[in-house]
Order: C-alpha cells, then sequence, then structure tokens
C-alpha cells in the first residue's frame, strides 16, 4: 500500500482522517509490526494493476454503489 497527502485539504475525509490517525498510532506503538514490502510482491501487484487506468472523477455504477 502506498499512501500519499492528498491535494485538496478542504475536502478532506474526516474517516480517512481518523483511519490514518489510527494507522499512526498503531505504527508507533508497535513498530515491531512493520514489515518492508516484499519487491516480488510489489511486481505482482504492479503487473496485476499497472494498465488500469482510473477516473476519479467518473461517477460509479449501480452495482459499485
Amino acid at each position: 500500500m502506498v499512501l500519499t497527502r492528498a491535494q485538496d485539504a478542504e475536502a478532506a475525509d474526516p474517516v480517512l482522517g481518523q483511519f490514518l490517525d489510527f494507522l499512526a498510532q498503531d505504527m508507533a506503538a508497535h513498530p515491531e509490526r512493520l514489515q518492508a514490502l516484499d519487491v516480488a510482491l510489489a511486481e505482482r501487484i504492479q503487473m496485476l494493476v499497472g494498465g488500469i487506468e482510473v477516473d476519479f472523477d467518473e461517477p460509479l455504477s449501480a452495482d459499485d454503489e
């Protein structure tokens, strides 16, 4: 998983903020649980989803709602 800071702070999601706070607290409390991302896994993920284009402005379909 790769997390990056959102560009638009005005549209911040409070649920996402709470989740990120939880992650930060858990990482601080239990650093022994952190594991480096395996290179082979990262390459496999890229192979599976690397060619997928996503339009975040496109509305979800009825099946995805």
